[in-house]
């Protein structure tokens, strides 16, 4: 599966160093980074769905045994 690479509209960027701001282990995450913290935890990405205002949901299942 191909993974949505996050390029953020200038909203966004702002939006991400106002989470960082608040707390630096805060933010918006690259997919990648989350999918291989996400293996290493047992899980497999299984869907991207595409959400309004170029956002998406990431569907994790449990990898198989």
């Amino acid at each position: 599966m191909g993974l949505l690479r996050w390029r953020p509209a200038p909203s966004n960027a702002a939006f991400d160093e106002s989470l960082k701001a608040l707390d630096p282990r805060f933010g918006v995450r690259d997919v990648a980074a989350v999918a291989a913290e996400a293996t290493l935890n047992g899980l497999t990405l299984a869907k991207q769905l595409p959400m309004p205002a170029n956002n998406f949901s990431l569907i994790f299942r449990l990898a198989s045994a």
